[in-house]
């Protein structure tokens, strides 16, 4: 049996009876009128507005996390590739072969104080009695007063090391009832600065070692901070030794040019304020 033919109101195609939509254009020829609806593409998936902002947030923050850490980690290799000063070390005197150094004769030595009076004997401190001590006032709150020792050298060296016996040792109790020298800076001609934290180990002598020897003819010793005492409120030291290396004639030049344009002491021993 053969279907009978109609015309697609459309566009005037056979389309067999028993068809719904043309085989041409696509028309519903038994509803002409119907709109023609066709599968729906697919979009990809777009968040909301507010969502795609949120997002972009977290993509800036994420970026800026890097970038400090990356500056935080060049700052770091920076850092350690760059000579920081910081304290020189100081070890018990007996821990270091000292065969090649010598002790540096002192020609001077004074003390000197922001405020107050001096009425100590900074000589006690040379006289290679340890019966006999000098004593210093301890810095104030804020360091109003600050304690220092000047010492001159006979003659200009090299000097390597400092040897101290810090606090009182002529007997225990009088250690432990005086202060002790905490720390201290250290300035030499030509404006060179080192400071120095002192251990607290009792009465025995320790020495504090520069990195290198410097040259020159003087030396000032600023008391920044001290061990307290259990009764004085005082800072005392039994002994100090200089020690170093002489210089040779050229370098003997330079050492007084240097103490001439920036000395660390200046010229003549500081026995009164």
């Amino acid at each position: 049996m053969t279907d009978t033919l109609r015309r697609c109101d459309a566009c005037a195609a056979p389309v067999p009876d028993a068809r719904v939509l043309c085989p041409r254009c696509g028309v519903d020829v038994d509803a002409p009128e119907a709109p023609i609806v066709w599968p729906e593409m697919a979009v990809a998936f777009q968040p909301p507005p507010s969502q795609r902002r949120h997002h972009g947030r977290q993509l800036r923050l994420l970026v800026a996390l890097v970038l400090v850490l990356a500056a935080a980690i060049v700052l770091v290799v920076l850092r350690a590739n760059t000579a920081a000063e910081v304290d020189v070390p100081v070890l018990p005197a007996a821990q270091r072969d000292t065969s090649e150094e010598a002790g540096q004769d002192i020609s001077a030595i004074g003390t000197a104080r922001a405020v107050g009076a001096d009425d100590s004997n900074p000589q006690a401190m040379l006289d290679g009695d340890t019966a006999t001590a000098w004593f210093g006032e301890a810095p104030t709150l804020g360091f109003v007063t600050r304690e220092q020792v000047a010492l001159t050298l006979s003659q200009p060296a090299w000097v390597s090391r400092l040897v101290i016996a810090n606090g009182v040792h002529d007997s225990l109790s009088g250690y432990d009832a005086h202060g002790r020298i905490r720390q201290v800076e250290l300035l030499f001609d030509g404006g060179q600065t080192h400071t120095a934290t002192l251990l607290d180990i009792g009465r025995i002598a320790q020495q504090i070692v520069l990195p290198e020897p410097i040259l020159t003819t003087s030396l000032r010793i600023t008391v920044l901070g001290v061990y307290p005492g259990q009764q004085h409120r005082d800072v005392a030291v039994t002994a100090l030794e200089v020690r170093g290396y002489p210089p040779t004639p050229g370098q003997v030049v330079i050492a007084e040019q240097r103490a001439s344009d920036a000395p660390a002491v200046d010229p003549g021993p500081q026995t009164g304020r």
